[in-house]
Parts: C-alpha cells; sequence; structure tokens
C-alpha cells in the first residue's frame, strides 16, 4: 500500500474509558476498511483500464493517449486538465530540447551497433511511375548497401525534441513504411527517386494540417538535426558518390517539408483544388532568400482585407454603386485596383506582380480582369475569395485603355480635371472623377505616365477605384517612389527576392497545368544529376539567324563550363573521372526546334571527355508566339515552371519569359546578349547577371515636377542598370 495517512483525529488521555470491548474491535474494523479504501479504488482503476484496453484492442482503435498515462500511476489524477498542467509544468522545467539532442547525438555509435542492419527487402512503392534509361556500367546496377533501422527512431526522437503533436504514437513509427527498401539490382538513381518519394511521403506526415506552427518549429529545428541526418546517410552511404547523393536527399527534406515556403503561403486552401500550390517547391532548391516576417505579415493582413472587400461582399456592391455614380466618395471603407493584360505570358505575370506589390503599399484590393486565353492557367492566390474581376464590371471595355484616354492621370492633369495644388491633401475626395485610369507602358522607351513621385501618389490615393494597364516591370519604380522605400525596406530586407517571392505567392498553375509539369518532370527530369535549361527567343524587331544565334549558344556553353566537352570512343573508354556516368539534362524552351536538334544530335554522335551522360529535351517548339490561344499558353506557363526547375540556366536577352523563370528558381542567369542594332553578330556571348530580378526596360523619369532625367542607378545603392538591356533598371544586393 501506497504511503496513505489516516486524517482521523487521535483520542485524547481524559477520553472516558467506559468503552466496551465489541466497540473497540469495530473501531479496529472501521480503520482497517478506511486504510485499505485507496488500495481498492487503485484496483478497481486498474480493473477499469484493463476493461477499456480490452474493448479498445477488440475494436481496432488506436485508444485513448491519455489512459496510458493514468495506467502508469495509481495516483495520476482523473481531470484531463490536470494532465496538462503537469505537462506544462515539465515544459517549463530546466529540460532543455537541444541537451537532449546533444545527448542523443553522443549516443548515436551505439544506436548504430543496435539497429544496424537491413531495412527489409520489399520493393518501394514509388508514387511516380520508373522511366526505363539505357545507361553505360558504372553504379546503376550496384550491389545494395545494408540499410539502417534508425530513421523512423530519429524521426520519433525529433518528435520528442521539438514538442511536435502532428508526429505522436503511432503516427511516428509509419513513416517507416515510407522508408527506402532497395532489392537487389536497384540501381542508384532509382535509390535516389525512391528517396524522393519518401521525402514528400515524410512531408505528408509532418505537416498534415499546413499549419504556421509546424512550419516555425521545423525551421527551428532544423539547424540541429541536419547533423543527424547527415550521420544517418553516412551510416549506409553509397560508395563514391551515390551516398553524398542520397545524404542531400534526406537532408534537403528539413527545407523541402516547408510546404508554406516559411510563411509565404497561407495554409487556408484546399490542397486538392491546387495541388501545384504546396507541391511544386518540392521539385525546387530551397530559396536562398529567407522570408521577412513583415512580410508574412503583411500577406496575412492583405489576405483577411481581400475577403473582407471582395467580389460578392456587401461592400463590394457598395463600391459598384459609387462606380457607376460617375463621382468619387470620401467615406469609402474600400479600395480598388484593377489590372488588364498587355502583350505575352510573361509581360502580364511581371506586370501583375508589380500591380500587387502596389496594393499592398496603398492598401487597395487587386482584381484581374482575365482574358479568354488566359482562363484556366492560376490558381486563386487568395483565401476565402477571388482576384477574377467580375464579368459584370461596369468599366470592362479593355479598348478604351490607351495612352490618349481622358481618365488617364496624365491627361486628367494635362486637361486640368485634376489640378495642380501646393497640398495634393486639400483636394476632396468626392470632387474627383468616379475612377483613375494609369497607362504604365513602355513609350517611347520611358513609363508613359509619371506616377511615382510623392506629391502624385498622395492625390491618387484618394481614387476608390483605379484601373492600370502596364507591359513592364515596374516594381523598381515603386523603390525609387520616396514614400514607399520605408515600408519597403522592411517588406523586402533583400532587395533582389521581390519577384522571388511575390511570384511564388501569386502563381500556381492549375490541376490542369500542374499535370502537364509534373508528368514531364518525372519522365525526363527527375533522375538526373543536374539540369540545364536555355531559354532562346528571336524578337521580330531585332531579327537574328539561326546560325548567328546558334554558334552564340555554343560560344556561351564552352566560355562559361555549362555543358562537358566533347571527346572521342577512346577518352570515353579511359576516363577515370569522378564525373563518370552522371547525367545531365538540357531542357530547351524555344517556339523553334532546330537548337534541340543539333545540341541533341552532338551529344548523341560523340561521348564526352569526362564520362558524363548527356539528354537534351524540348518539351514543345511552336514556331510562332500565339498571344490569345488558352492552348499556347498552358504550354507556355508549363515551361516557365520546368526552367525553373533547373539547376543553371541561360535565357535569350529582354525575353521576359525567362525572367520570370530564373527568379522563381532563385538562380542568377547567363543572358544572351543581342547584338548591336547594326551588327548581326554579338561581341560577347553571354554575361552572368548581378541579380535574380527582372529587368525594367522603361524607367520613368524621377525628376517628377521638375521633369528632370535622373539617372538613379548612380544614386540609390540597391539600382543598377541591366546586362541586356542598358538604359533599364533592376534591384539588386550589393
Amino acid at each position: 500500500m501506497i504511503g496513505h495517512t489516516s486524517s482521523r483525529p487521535v483520542a485524547s488521555s481524559t477520553t472516558t474509558t467506559g468503552l466496551t470491548t465489541s466497540n473497540q474491535a469495530a473501531s479496529k474494523k472501521e480503520k482497517r476498511s478506511r486504510q485499505s479504501e485507496p488500495s481498492r479504488q487503485h484496483t478497481d482503476q486498474n480493473e477499469s483500464l484493463k476493461k477499456k484496453r480490452r474493448s479498445r484492442d477488440d475494436a481496432g482503435g488506436e485508444g485513448d493517449e491519455m489512459d496510458v498515462k493514468r495506467s502508469r500511476s495509481p495516483r495520476a489524477p482523473a481531470d484531463a486538465e490536470d494532465d496538462k498542467k503537469r505537462a506544462t509544468g515539465w515544459r517549463g522545467s530546466g529540460v532543455r530540447p537541444e541537451m537532449v539532442l546533444l545527448g542523443f547525438l553522443l549516443t548515436l555509435p551505439l544506436l548504430f551497433l543496435v539497429f544496424g542492419g537491413r531495412w527489409g527487402s520489399s520493393s518501394f512503392p514509388s508514387s511516380t511511375p520508373a522511366v526505363s534509361r539505357h545507361v553505360a556500367a558504372g553504379d546503376r546496377g550496384a550491389t545494395p548497401q545494408k540499410q539502417s533501422k534508425l530513421l523512423p527512431v530519429l524521426f520519433l526522437f525529433f518528435n520528442t525534441v521539438s514538442g511536435s503533436s502532428s508526429l505522436t504514437g503511432r503516427r511516428a513509427w509509419e513513416f517507416s513504411r515510407f522508408a527506402p527498401r532497395f532489392p537487389d539490382g536497384f540501381g542508384v538513381y532509382e535509390q535516389e527517386q525512391a528517396s524522393s518519394s519518401c521525402r514528400q511521403q515524410f512531408c505528408t506526415i509532418f505537416l498534415p494540417h499546413g499549419g504556421e506552427a509546424d512550419s516555425d518549429r521545423f525551421s527551428k529545428t532544423s539547424s540541429l538535426i541536419r547533423s543527424c541526418f547527415y550521420l544517418v546517410h553516412w551510416h549506409y552511404g553509397h560508395a563514391n558518390h551515390g551516398g553524398a547523393r542520397r545524404r542531400r536527399a534526406l537532408t534537403g527534406s528539413l527545407e523541402f517539408c516547408d510546404k508554406l515556403l516559411g510563411g509565404l503561403l497561407s495554409a487556408g486552401f484546399d490542397e486538392s483544388s491546387c495541388q501545384s500550390r504546396y507541391k511544386s517547391n518540392l521539385y525546387r532548391k530551397p530559396s536562398p532568400f529567407p522570408l521577412s516576417p513583415y512580410l508574412a505579415q503583411k500577406l496575412r493582413k492583405y489576405e483577411a482585407y481581400h475577403k473582407k472587400c471582395g467580389p460578392g461582399t456587401k461592400r463590394y456592391q457598395r463600391a459598384i454603386k459609387q462606380l457607376k455614380s460617375g463621382r468619387n466618395s470620401d467615406d469609402s471603407e474600400c479600395q480598388y485596383v484593377v489590372w488588364f493584360p498587355c502583350n505575352g505570358l510573361g509581360n502580364r505575370m511581371l506586370t501583375i506582380a508589380s500591380t500587387f506589390l502596389y496594393a499592398l503599399l496603398t492598401d487597395r484590393v487587386l482584381l484581374t480582369h482575365v482574358a479568354p486565353e488566359q482562363e484556366g492557367l492560376f490558381c486563386e492566390p487568395f483565401p476565402g475569395s477571388s482576384w477574377v474581376l467580375p464579368g459584370d464590371f461596369p468599366e470592362n471595355n479593355p479598348h478604351k485603355l490607351h495612352i490618349g484616354a481622358p481618365e488617364s492621370y496624365a491627361n486628367m492633369l494635362k486637361n486640368n480635371v485634376i489640378r495642380h495644388v501646393d497640398d495634393p491633401s486639400s483636394v476632396q475626395a468626392s470632387s474627383l472623377p468616379a475612377y483613375v485610369y494609369l497607362h504604365v507602358e513602355q513609350f517611347q522607351l520611358k513609363l508613359s505616365d509619371n506616377v511615382f513621385c510623392d506629391e502624385d501618389q498622395v492625390m491618387l490615393r484618394k481614387f476608390n477605384w483605379m484601373i492600370l494597364k502596364s507591359d513592364s516591370y515596374f516594381a523598381p519604380a515603386l523603390f525609387l517612389t520616396p514614400m514607399f522605400e520605408e515600408e519597403l525596406a522592411k517588406m523586402f530586407p533583400q532587395k533582389e527576392a521581390v519577384f522571388h517571392h511575390l511570384g511564388r505567392y501569386l502563381f500556381h498553375p492549375t490541376n490542369r497545368v500542374w499535370g502537364i509539369i509534373r508528368r514531364y518532370y518525372e519522365a525526363y527530369l527527375a533522375r538526373v544529376d543536374e539540369k540545364i535549361g536555355f531559354q532562346i527567343r528571336i524578337f521580330p524587331e531585332k531579327p537574328i539567324k539561326f546560325e548567328n544565334m546558334y554558334d552564340q549558344v555554343m560560344r556561351c556553353i564552352r566560355e562559361q563550363h555549362l555543358l562537358p566537352e566533347l571527346g572521342n570512343a577512346e577518352t570515353a573508354t579511359n576516363t577515370t573521372a569522378a564525373e563518370a556516368g552522371k547525367v545531365k539534362a538540357v531542357l530547351i524552351a524555344s517556339l523553334y526546334s532546330g537548337y534541340y536538334e543539333k545540341i541533341r544530335g552532338m551529344y548523341y554522335e560523340s561521348p564526352t571527355k569526362s564520362g558524363e551522360i548527356v539528354a537534351v529535351f524540348q518539351p514543345s517548339h511552336e514556331e510562332q508566339q500565339q498571344y490569345t490561344s488558352n492552348e499556347h499558353n498552358q504550354k507556355a506557363l508549363a515551361e516557365i515552371y520546368l526552367l525553373s526547375y533547373c539547376d543553371k540556366i541561360a535565357m535569350s536577352a529582354w525575353s521576359t519569359f525567362g525572367y520570370v523563370a530564373y527568379s522563381f528558381a532563385g538562380v542568377k542567369p547567363w543572358i544572351l546578349l543581342r547584338p548591336d542594332w547594326n551588327k548581326e553578330v554579338s561581341e560577347v556571348a553571354c554575361v552572368r547577371s548581378t541579380s535574380v530580378e527582372p529587368c525594367l526596360h522603361s524607367p520613368p523619369q524621377l525628376g517628377c515636377r521638375a521633369k528632370r532625367d535622373v539617372d538613379v542607378a548612380t544614386v540609390k545603392p540597391y539600382v543598377r542598370h541591366c546586362e541586356d538591356v542598358g538604359f533599364g533598371l533592376k534591384l539588386f544586393d550589393s
């Protein structure tokens, strides 16, 4: 019996002694009964728990974890709230997860001895179809290595030190069924593909609900647990470079599992409705640019604002009523910026991102006019609402939007509809027209509306409705507007990550387009050691002969060592280089098939000096750009994403298609320069970009009302002229 003390008071010595023998016996019996009562309660409690467990086992359920905790001690409280208090007290004690992890690392050699051995011999059920590849002898058919049962133990321990509620009990051990089991004859490439599937399955377990709390905890502990992954993979590493590849594969899981991209994406979506939103990141390397917490907070606030004021709400209906009245209003709860498309898909994606950044800075709701050729390309980016402009919008006529439109801000100033005043804030909003139009298009190589000055922005803020049409990536111009500088510095501490973050936040291919991307990637690119993308575009205003462009591409490849050199049969037979047997995939994105055919034929007919294998692919060759074709735009979007999964990218100068791809990837590209206007061949084949930001081809005048040209590249430390457009501007980090 556990030390139980009766609360009955001791009898005084003055107590009457006239107690009978029978009363004393009854008293002793009562005392023994009280003292044995806790034992009976404890026994009854254990019997009750046993019955619960038997009924639970019979029903096949997993059981209540709290019941198991109580069965360990007869003094455990019966109230679940007390259990919570005890758990909170333990966490608040001096035990630090980092110290526990350190102790675990010190015991790893012992764990290797205890848990060493093979994981199993059955094949791993890959989630992607296998694609046959004929490969020369090497390590493709290597003998399977001994592997460890340690990973499930490691992940269970990681769950313990991180306090995860999403990977407990039986769920932790479920990871073992996703662990790679490599049978005899399973080559290195097949093993790497299995590890990739294992990684994706683990992400599903670890982040089942996509919550920010799980993501935050995972990022905080990733630096501590990374060494564990390295040691575990060293334990069953493959000879030569195979083990290193698998080490990279699983340690990469630390970043890959963050499907919310560090808090960039919202968790408020159904994954099945837009599979690319949370899965496309599994195909890219981790972002080199950490997300600013301020930007994440800004995005969450915007999402709530968009849901409050978006289409279908009462506030939106009131705003439409005001727009139809023909006059502006002083007391509107919501303000809007309506984007209209211009030019091709690359231009549209760059201008949508720029317009969204402007909406964040000026507290406006972004609505987009989706033309028929753009339907079905992108998922909705904002939870619980839509960014699509309703079809009954009163000013839904794109043909009215041109540089001479009377509603244009520049023309309103010119025609004195809006007067220049010393204090724009003194102008009454109700005295202004119902909406203002911003024509932010290239005009004589300058943005045609000079709207990037403080006094203009003060006036523009008074309009509840703004319509904007642009073909330029004008985000750099917002950084040059004084009133926005402080806010932008908090949102983007790294200036060259603007489109990298905003593009990955806004643009998610629909399931139809994602299916094209995923199938092509899994069939041709998933099992290679390195991916090199080439985007080749010929512009009608500066045509270049095919032979000249092909020679420029080959010069760039040789000078920058983008692809292995060609050899002969003797060098291929005698090679002992460490790169021998590796596979490099070349992805060609071009309207024409000639570049693909020549590069493919070159590596098909001759081996490489290093023994590496080069496989060349081209998803499509449409011959002409078709702005108004929905099918053409689906293929274009798929190829943008495939390019963004490449490790290295080379692209044609001036191409917005290439800008989007390398900005998504976070990779600084090699830019194939245009020849001078009076020449047919460029003297320099290609140059490396200083930034992953797109180029603003037509900077605005920044002398504002003085109408003076100011070269901001000489004034602002985070702005440079573009490598491919000498007078253009791009953001960069020094």
